[in-house]
């Protein structure tokens, strides 16, 4: 088999690869991953909470990384410059994608953006309240900071998850209300 030929064919298999594995991990895999980073390892980590934008982005970035594949088959360098761009737009959203995400552990809270990292402990918080949503099935957290507010939306399935938290600021005297929406 020539060269030329083969090399073709092993970026349109790689985009064949990349295409079906990239579909899968974008329905799991900022979730899945973070957990196995951070609640499987940690003990004392009881909730990550990640928005379903962080897997529609790793969806954009799989199908970046298809684009690069499929376009470095092509000769002409405009193509494969094109090519390397899709290259770096996947590698920018995949990491997007990894580095947004909430986290709740036993010792403390932590917001991760994709520049930006805040961290603040239970006893920090000044005050929460807890607003349930039935019809929605959510409930909406507020914790009131000395110096801003932060607002969090978790699902039902997340009930086990609400209480704990409500021990924990229960262990620090921090004051929490609780009503229904």
């Amino acid at each position: 088999m020539d060269e030329e030929v083969q090399r073709k064919v092993l970026w349109v298999i790689g985009a064949i690869i990349l295409g079906i594995t990239g579909i899968l991990v974008s329905l799991i895999g900022p979730n899945m991953i973070l957990y196995y980073l951070y609640e499987h390892n940690q003990t004392n980590v009881f909730l990550i909470d990640v928005p379903i934008i962080a897997n529609i982005l790793l969806g954009i970035g799989t199908l970046s990384f298809v684009m690069f594949c499929i376009l470095m088959i092509f000769e002409r360098k405009m193509i494969k410059a094109a090519g390397i761009l899709m290259l770096v737009i996947g590698l920018g959203l995949s990491y997007v994608s990894f580095n947004l995400y909430n986290m709740f552990a036993v010792d403390e809270i932590t917001i991760k953006k994709p520049l930006d990292k805040e961290n603040f402990t239970w006893s920090e918080i000044e005050s929460a309240a807890f607003t349930y949503d039935d019809a929605a099935n959510e409930t909406e957290i507020s914790f009131h900071l000395p110096d801003e507010k932060k607002d969090f939306t978790l699902s039902q399935k997340h009930a086990g998850d609400v209480g704990t938290m409500k021990v924990l600021l229960k262990r620090n005297d921090v004051p929490y209300e609780e009503k229904e929406a």
